[in-house]
């Protein structure tokens, strides 16, 4: 076994896992099934998961609001030449220190990212699935 590799029975001090969600356990802006937990000393400091992509941005938008409330900053809307798309862009700071990426865009059309993550996680790498 790696240094990062673990067993049935025990996690990574430090590293990441994935770990598959039931589909009643789902918030309603994930897509897929799985989401990527950042460990740190045997902390959970972070939490990724895929969205609906750009052309359901606006509802996975509406159940972040719900969830994390209203976002610091309006929302950014990018649109990088050579794209046939726009992707929407919105970061929260939470009350406990925490803060929320979210691109709509992140794979291109149809795959986003929101990511909840602790000031000890790794910075977040744009199309990284981390």
């Amino acid at each position: 076994m790696g240094a990062n590799s673990t067993s049935e029975d025990t996690l990574p001090k430090d590293g990441q896992v994935i770990v598959n969600l039931p589909v009643e356990d789902r918030p309603n802006y994930m897509s897929g099934e799985d989401v990527v937990v950042g460990l740190k000393d045997g902390l959970v400091v972070s939490v990724s998961a895929k969205t609906h992509g750009t052309m359901r941005d606006g509802y996975d938008v509406r159940w972040l609001v719900e969830a994390f409330g209203q976002p610091q900053a309006s929302p950014a809307i990018q649109n990088i030449p050579g794209n046939h798309f726009t992707s929407a862009q919105i970061a929260w700071s939470l009350p406990d220190g925490a803060s929320v990426y979210y691109n709509s865009g992140e794979w291109g059309p149809y795959y986003g990212l929101v990511r909840v993550q602790l000031p000890l996680a790794s910075p977040h790498q744009i199309g990284i699935w981390d």
